[in-house]
Protein backbone atom coordinates (compact mmCIF):
# COMPACT_ATOMS: atom_id res chain seq x y z
CA UNK A 1 0.00 0.00 0.00
CA UNK A 2 1.41 3.37 -0.80
CA UNK A 3 0.54 4.63 2.88
CA UNK A 4 2.46 1.88 3.88
CA UNK A 5 5.46 3.29 1.79
CA UNK A 6 5.27 6.41 3.07
CA UNK A 7 5.15 5.26 6.73
CA UNK A 8 8.23 3.02 6.10
CA UNK A 9 10.18 6.21 4.58
CA UNK A 10 9.52 8.55 7.57
CA UNK A 11 10.00 5.68 10.19
CA UNK A 12 13.13 4.04 8.55
CA UNK A 13 14.64 5.62 5.21
CA UNK A 14 14.18 9.56 5.32
CA UNK A 15 17.56 11.72 5.32
CA UNK A 16 19.75 8.67 5.02
CA UNK A 17 20.14 8.79 1.55
CA UNK A 18 18.25 5.52 0.90
CA UNK A 19 15.45 4.56 -1.21
CA UNK A 20 11.77 2.70 -0.43
CA UNK A 21 10.14 0.80 -2.91
CA UNK A 22 6.60 -1.74 -3.68
CA UNK A 23 5.40 -3.16 -6.65
CA UNK A 24 1.79 -2.90 -6.68
CA UNK A 25 -0.18 -5.32 -9.47
CA UNK A 26 -2.96 -3.72 -10.78
CA UNK A 27 -3.87 -6.49 -13.22
CA UNK A 28 -2.36 -9.72 -14.50
CA UNK A 29 0.81 -8.62 -16.04
CA UNK A 30 0.78 -5.24 -15.04
CA UNK A 31 2.47 -4.26 -12.05
CA UNK A 32 3.05 -0.26 -10.75
CA UNK A 33 6.77 0.41 -8.98
CA UNK A 34 6.90 3.17 -6.25
CA UNK A 35 10.20 4.23 -5.10
CA UNK A 36 10.43 7.02 -2.55
CA UNK A 37 13.80 8.54 -1.97
CA UNK A 38 15.12 12.44 -0.13
CA UNK A 39 15.52 13.65 -3.35
CA UNK A 40 11.81 12.87 -4.34
CA UNK A 41 10.21 13.39 -0.99
CA UNK A 42 12.04 16.69 -1.09
CA UNK A 43 10.21 17.88 -4.72
CA UNK A 44 7.00 16.13 -3.08
CA UNK A 45 7.03 18.89 0.08
CA UNK A 46 7.47 21.76 -2.14
CA UNK A 47 4.66 21.47 -4.74
CA UNK A 48 1.93 23.35 -4.17
CA UNK A 49 -1.34 21.65 -3.76
CA UNK A 50 -5.02 23.09 -4.90
CA UNK A 51 -6.62 22.31 -1.39
CA UNK A 52 -4.44 24.30 0.36
CA UNK A 53 -4.75 27.31 -2.11
CA UNK A 54 -1.75 26.75 -3.84
CA UNK A 55 0.82 26.54 -1.13
CA UNK A 56 2.95 23.29 -0.56
CA UNK A 57 2.01 21.18 2.80
CA UNK A 58 4.86 22.24 5.17
CA UNK A 59 4.12 26.39 4.01
CA UNK A 60 0.41 25.61 4.79
CA UNK A 61 0.85 23.92 7.87
CA UNK A 62 3.12 26.34 9.19
CA UNK A 63 0.89 29.40 8.54
CA UNK A 64 -1.74 27.46 10.80
CA UNK A 65 0.64 27.13 13.12
CA UNK A 66 1.17 31.17 13.16
CA UNK A 67 -2.44 31.56 13.14
CA UNK A 68 -3.18 29.76 15.91
CA UNK A 69 -0.07 31.46 17.84
CA UNK A 70 -1.58 34.84 16.91
CA UNK A 71 -5.02 33.98 18.10
CA UNK A 72 -4.24 32.99 21.65
CA UNK A 73 -2.01 35.28 21.76
CA UNK A 74 0.71 33.47 24.09
CA UNK A 75 3.00 30.35 23.39
CA UNK A 76 2.49 26.89 25.20
CA UNK A 77 5.10 25.60 27.27
CA UNK A 78 5.03 22.36 25.98
CA UNK A 79 3.67 20.69 22.94
CA UNK A 80 3.10 17.29 22.00
CA UNK A 81 2.97 16.59 18.54
CA UNK A 82 0.50 13.01 17.70
CA UNK A 83 -0.32 11.33 14.76
CA UNK A 84 1.40 9.34 12.02
CA UNK A 85 2.50 13.04 10.22
CA UNK A 86 4.60 13.73 13.74
CA UNK A 87 6.83 10.75 12.11
CA UNK A 88 7.97 13.70 9.46
CA UNK A 89 11.01 15.17 10.96
CA UNK A 90 10.97 18.79 9.38
CA UNK A 91 7.32 19.03 11.15
CA UNK A 92 8.75 18.62 14.70
CA UNK A 93 11.53 21.46 13.07
CA UNK A 94 8.15 23.73 11.80
CA UNK A 95 6.79 23.50 15.60
CA UNK A 96 10.10 24.33 17.01
CA UNK A 97 10.45 27.16 14.39
CA UNK A 98 7.15 29.05 15.13
CA UNK A 99 7.18 28.21 18.92
CA UNK A 100 11.12 28.40 19.40
CA UNK A 101 10.63 28.06 23.39
CA UNK A 102 8.15 25.44 23.67
CA UNK A 103 9.38 22.13 24.22
CA UNK A 104 8.33 19.86 21.23
CA UNK A 105 8.10 16.40 21.93
CA UNK A 106 6.47 13.30 19.90
CA UNK A 107 6.20 9.82 21.85
CA UNK A 108 8.02 6.39 20.23
CA UNK A 109 4.20 5.78 18.41
CA UNK A 110 2.71 9.06 17.59
CA UNK A 111 0.03 7.27 15.49
CA UNK A 112 -1.50 5.45 18.37
CA UNK A 113 -1.51 8.47 20.83
CA UNK A 114 -5.16 9.56 20.70
CA UNK A 115 -6.05 5.96 20.67
CA UNK A 116 -3.68 5.32 23.44
CA UNK A 117 -5.34 7.86 25.75
CA UNK A 118 -8.92 6.99 24.61
CA UNK A 119 -8.36 3.55 25.83
CA UNK A 120 -6.70 4.84 29.17
CA UNK A 121 -9.37 7.41 29.74
CA UNK A 122 -12.80 6.52 27.46
CA UNK A 123 -13.06 10.31 27.29
CA UNK A 124 -14.12 10.42 30.66
CA UNK A 125 -11.37 11.31 32.95
CA UNK A 126 -11.58 13.35 36.50
CA UNK A 127 -9.04 13.53 38.65
CA UNK A 128 -8.29 15.01 42.03
CA UNK A 129 -4.59 14.86 41.46
CA UNK A 130 -2.59 18.11 41.30
CA UNK A 131 -1.09 18.96 37.99
CA UNK A 132 3.14 17.91 39.65
CA UNK A 133 1.57 14.58 40.77
CA UNK A 134 0.12 13.95 37.39
CA UNK A 135 3.36 14.39 35.55
CA UNK A 136 4.78 12.38 38.11
CA UNK A 137 2.54 9.49 36.95
CA UNK A 138 2.83 9.86 33.59
CA UNK A 139 6.40 9.33 33.64
CA UNK A 140 6.08 6.29 35.48
CA UNK A 141 3.62 4.98 32.67
CA UNK A 142 5.98 6.46 29.95
CA UNK A 143 8.77 4.42 31.19
CA UNK A 144 6.78 1.38 31.74
CA UNK A 145 6.30 -0.96 28.62
CA UNK A 146 2.77 -2.04 29.25
CA UNK A 147 -0.31 -0.50 29.31
CA UNK A 148 -1.31 0.36 32.66
CA UNK A 149 -3.98 2.08 34.68
CA UNK A 150 -2.78 1.83 38.46
CA UNK A 151 -1.25 4.94 38.26
CA UNK A 152 -4.60 6.90 37.48
CA UNK A 153 -7.05 5.03 38.89
CA UNK A 154 -8.60 8.10 41.24
CA UNK A 155 -8.68 9.77 37.93
CA UNK A 156 -12.03 7.96 36.43
CA UNK A 157 -15.26 8.13 38.10
CA UNK A 158 -16.34 4.73 35.48
CA UNK A 159 -15.61 1.27 36.89
CA UNK A 160 -12.58 -0.72 35.77
CA UNK A 161 -14.74 -3.37 33.87
CA UNK A 162 -15.96 -0.38 31.22
CA UNK A 163 -12.27 0.62 30.51
CA UNK A 164 -11.90 0.03 26.77
CA UNK A 165 -8.62 -1.19 26.99
CA UNK A 166 -9.59 -4.87 26.16
CA UNK A 167 -10.68 -3.60 22.96
CA UNK A 168 -7.96 -1.79 22.10
CA UNK A 169 -5.64 -4.63 23.01
CA UNK A 170 -7.68 -6.64 20.67
CA UNK A 171 -7.19 -4.05 18.25
CA UNK A 172 -3.67 -3.55 18.40
CA UNK A 173 -3.27 -7.64 18.19
CA UNK A 174 -2.06 -8.17 21.73
CA UNK A 175 -4.82 -11.23 21.84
Amino acid sequence: MPGDLKHEYFNYHADKGSEVHNIIRLDKGLLLEIAINDTLMAELLKRPIPSLVNLPWGVAFQRRLENARDEKKAAPDFIIVTGGTARMGFLLELVARVFPKAKVVRGKEPEFAIATGLAWFDGRTYCRASSSQLSRRWRAVRRSSRLSRKPFQDCTTPSPKSWPRPSFAMWFGRR
